[in-house]
């Protein structure tokens, strides 16, 4: 009737209708598009999620999802989801995927599923609330046997505390000072910073100032919202979760014990009760120790009563021995009963507990004797626990003293036991004491009763709820039987499936593989095979089959497919055999650079050009180093080819954030991403790029980058390769640099070895005719001094002195290079008048008649080191260029300069270049004037240490000009 309805109604009408209906269904349903944003939601959807309309549409589906479960797609048409609510609770849906055909969206109905998952989370808080149990009793023995000691106690209690409950990040342990108005923390364990920052806790507007007020157990689910806590404290800190139990005497309360977490909702009602259990021990353990003294009191007083009672001990021994007896003719039938028997405790601290089992029952449950007494039953009885403690006190009251009725025991290997137990009540005059309980093993039994049963109910489920396909074929392969999972993968429902055979749902390509799986099948077994199956909507899915024979109705060969989904399994393949080409590739480009490792242009451009082939989606390569605030393209290939040269600024740059971090950058979409210079990457054809860095020891030098003209290109495997190509190339930087560094230092240490057999060449020829010269008027002057003339003594002593001038000089030139090399050359400059220092190397060098052209003027620079390079200039001018011809000084605005000019030969033209090099001597002029080759390069490194600089230039008229530019003072 509604379809007929909608078949009368025109378009404007039959669309407000059906929006009505969305929009009204109880249902929650909503409209998203096949990438999962949502578009449509109804208010049932609302109601489910507790968000409002304009918080959902146009939103991902994905903020409805736990993080560690992102949105994957709407693969499957009905599946099982877990969505966090508004209120940041946590549920289960059940959403059926309707796909809306050539539209792009899809409808989705979805309906709450928590009551099967709440049953599973109650059976699990169970099984976790009876550990904890177990563990706060173990601690507790723990506690009470460190009672002496008042330290270790509230110590190990914060400890302990983290073990009870394990969600917890961080325990402490407050007590009351002596004024009762503050509870500092006498111990911490775990998380610290809570504790660190406030060891003092007021108990005015605080959750532990309420606890100790109101004597009982708080918890805090969310520090951020909880009204009784201080949410600024619980940011600071990072405490969204606290549960503060009292430490209770019956005075009133002396502390509390804290367990706090950084998550929010980390506690839960089980975790208050063990929390308690575990406070009552330590306040108890507390009081232990107070009474301590109070023991020692009443020792004495106890000694006189120990004193009584053995008065009273003989009266009682004949009552013991008969009772001795009686028990004694009990432990012999309990021991070697067949039955599994134990004495149930139904008074004080043995309420419930096992206080004696025999062998029998340590067998039936899988346990050792030792470990069974003071269990309490209830633990190992597979029943409702309100039913069990009934029963119980039925018991303890006197209610029922026998009883019969069937129950499960669990064995400690986890297996249940079925058992009948007869129950008798052992009572003295103060009324039920204990209980006997005799159990009888019927688990065989009631198996036997039930597997036929099951049998069928367990096909029948196992079949239509496997998670693999299952098609039961017939004799002539005809499908008869199809569960949802096969409906699903096949995409055909099962009503659909019934009457098709193999053949209609294979690909073409496969059916060979197919039929042939069936012959192999005739002998028994099973065979499996991969293969396609083609899907109504056009799609091909890959799967694995298995078949296997099983009887038929009449027992006749029936066949039974699985059917396997491994797409998944396939795409991994294929991303594995992609994954080990790239590394191959890496490989080949590693030995590549180590080839050319020497040579780190080399490297640089080989890592360019190979990134561009190893990464599919790249089209361009750069190698970036860093220079100062700038990254300089130092090594391009493809796109980037033409980019050579180009410098970025670091700070404004993804290069240079990703040099910064030293962590890979990843853009992939340069026109959306802010980290980006767009206008750059525009301009060079950059829509999406990889950027790590490259180290050198413990720097970043650089960065390696691989760029795409299209976005959203590159992925996770891309930046793991890209790294391994960075950590490569920065390998065969490191080794180029080594190889640098060392060819340096050979070429120092070979020019050390020249200069020394230059230096012992010159010297020997330099120094060897003074000393000659010196030694003959030195055998004269021995030898005929008395008969010499005063004019030839004169003579003798004047050569002497000459030639020794010349050996200071020749010395003075060695220790004056020497200084410069070791860099000890240092000039103290001062404003020096130029004319009178000039006029002062005139006289020295026996050239005064030498003209001095040019204004007088002042130079920044050291008088002393002046003289040397005036006195080198002008002795070189009267070696090589018969005498200086002029002097002149040239004033010439923050400069002045000095030029030595003479008409001699000149400089030859192949020897400039090397003029003021060190022992350097033109040919022409090396066997015809004598010289160590020092006093040019003695005369520029002087005047560079003066902040000037020396140079040489052929004079117009002939000769020679050696200009001298010195800073104007």
């Amino acid at each position: 009737m509604f379809l007929g309805l909608l078949a009368r109604l025109d378009g404007e009408s039959r669309a407000r209708l059906l929006a009505e209906a969305f929009e009204r269904s109880a249902i929650a349903k909503a409209v998203a598009t096949t990438a999962g944003e949502l578009v449509e939601v109804n208010n049932a959807f609302c109601g489910l999620t507790g968000y409002r309309r304009d918080e959902l549409v146009g939103r991902p589906i994905a903020m409805l999802l736990p993080r560690d479960e992102p949105f994957d797609g709407f693969g499957d048409l009905e599946c099982e989801r877990r969505i966090v609510r508004r209120d940041g609770t946590r549920g289960w849906i059940l959403t059926r995927v309707l796909p809306v055909r050539g539209s792009g969206y899809v409808v989705l109905e979805s309906v709450e599923s928590d009551e099967h998952h709440d049953l599973t989370d109650r059976v699990a808080r169970s099984v976790d609330e009876a550990r904890g149990l177990r563990t706060t009793i173990a601690i507790q023995r723990e506690i009470a046997a460190a009672a002496g000691d008042r330290e270790l106690l509230v110590t190990l209690a914060a400890e302990r505390a983290l073990q009870v409950l394990p969600t917890g990040d961080g325990a402490a342990v407050h007590l009351l000072d002596a004024t009762g108005e503050a509870i500092p923390i006498v111990a911490a364990a775990g998380y610290a910073p809570p504790w660190d920052a406030r060891r003092e806790v007021t108990l005015t507007g605080t959750m532990v100032g309420l606890a100790v007020a109101t004597r009982s157990t708080l918890r805090c689910d969310d520090t951020a919202t909880d009204p009784r806590a201080l949410a600024e404290a619980g940011r600071a800190d990072d405490v969204r979760s606290v549960v503060i139990a009292p430490l209770l005497r019956p005075d009133g309360p002396i502390g509390v014990l804290t367990v706090i977490a950084r998550e929010a909702h980390a506690f839960g009602e089980a975790d208050e009760q063990q929390l308690t259990l575990l406070a009552d021990a330590v306040a108890g353990a507390l009081r232990h120790a107070e009474h301590t003294e109070r023991n020692r009191e009443l020792l004495f007083e106890a000694t006189e009563a120990n004193a009584a009672l053995a008065r009273q001990r003989a009266a009682a021994l004949a009552a013991v021995q008969r009772l001795e007896q009686s028990e004694g003719r009990f432990a012999e039938v309990f021991d070697h009963s067949p039955l599994a028997k134990v004495v149930l405790g139904l008074r004080g601290a043995d309420y419930g507990r096992i206080l004696l089992a025999n062998p029998a029952f340590s067998e039936l449950i899988g346990s050792e004797p030792a470990a069974i007494p003071g269990v309490p039953l209830g633990d190992l009885v597979a029943m409702p626990r309100p039913d069990y403690d009934a029963a119980l006190a039925s018991l303890a009251a006197g209610e029922r003293h026998r009883s019969t009725r069937e129950v499960v025991l669990r064995r400690r290997d986890g297996a249940q036991v079925n058992v009948a137990a007869h129950t008798s009540v052992i009572s003295d005059q103060a009324g039920p004491a204990a209980a006997v309980v005799q159990l009888l093993d019927v688990t065989r039994e009631r198996a036997a009763a039930l597997a036929l049963a099951r049998s069928e109910e367990q096909f029948r489920t196992a079949f239509s709820g496997s998670p693999l396909g299952l098609v039961l074929c017939d004799e002539d392969d005809v499908f008869r039987q199809a569960n949802p999972a096969a409906a699903d993968l096949i995409g055909r429902s099962a009503g659909e499936l019934a009457g098709l055979r193999y053949t209609d749902v294979t690909d073409p390509g496969d059916l060979a593989t197919a039929a042939d799986a069936r012959t192999g099948l005739r002998t028994g077994g099973q065979v499996r095979y991969d293969q396609r199956i083609l899907r109504p909507d056009g799609r091909i899915v890959w799967a694995r089959v298995t078949l296997s024979l099983v009887p038929g109705p009449a027992g006749e060969p029936w066949r039974l497919m699985q059917l396997e989904d491994i797409a998944a399994e396939r795409a991994a393949a294929m991303a594995a055999e992609r994954e080990h080409r790239r590394l191959q590739h890496t490989l080949s480009v590693q030995r590549e650079l180590i080839a050319v490792a020497a040579d780190r242009d080399a490297a640089l451009h080989v890592v360019a050009e190979r990134a561009v082939e190893l990464f599919p989606a790249a089209d361009g390569a750069a190698v970036e180093l860093a220079e100062d605030a700038y990254l300089v393209y130092a090594a391009t290939a493809g796109t980037l080819a033409g980019a050579l040269g180009t410098r970025v600024r670091i700070d404004a740059s993804l290069s240079g954030a990703a040099m910064t971090a030293d962590a890979t950058a990843h853009c992939r979409n340069a026109a959306r991403d802010p980290r980006v210079d767009r206008e750059a990457c525009a301009r060079l054809g950059i829509a999406a790029m990889l950027v790590v860095p490259l180290h050198a020891d413990d720097s970043v030098i650089g960065v390696l980058k691989v760029s795409s003209r299209h976005p959203d290109v590159f992925d996770e495997a891309d930046e793991q390769q890209l790294a391994l190509l960075a950590e490569a190339l920065a390998s065969a930087l490191r080794h180029a640099d080594d190889a640098a560094a060392l060819a340096a230092r050979n070429a120092e240490l070979e020019e050390a070895d020249r200069l020394k057999r230059d230096l012992i060449g010159m010297l020997g020829h330099e120094l060897g005719n003074p000393l000659a010269a010196i030694l003959g008027y030195t055998e004269i002057a021995s030898d005929t001094w008395s008969t010499l003339s005063e004019g030839m003594r004169t003579k003798v002593v004047d050569g002497i002195t000459r030639q020794a001038r010349r050996l200071d000089a020749i010395v003075q030139e060695v220790l004056t290079m020497v200084r410069s090399e070791a860099g000890n050359l240092h000039a103290r400059r001062a404003p020096t008048p130029l004319r009178a220092q000039i006029a002062l190397a005139l006289a020295d060098t026996g050239a005064d008649g030498t003209p001095v052209a040019g204004p007088d003027a002042t130079a920044l620079v050291d008088a002393g080191q002046l003289q040397q390079i005036l006195t080198n200039l002008l002795s070189n001018a009267a070696k090589y260029g018969g005498g200086p011809t002029a002097v002149r000084i040239t004033p010439d605005g923050e400069r002045v300069r000095i030029a030595v000019e003479d008409r001699g030969p000149g400089v030859p033209p192949e020897f400039r270049d090397r003029l003021f090099e060190r022992l350097a001597r033109a040919d022409r002029d090396a066997a015809k004037v004598r010289g160590t080759g020092l006093g040019l390069y003695i005369v520029r490194n002087l005047a560079r240490a003066n902040g000037a600089d020396v140079h040489y230039t052929p004079n117009p008229d002939g000769g020679s000009v050696f200009v001298v530019d010195l800073e104007a003072a």
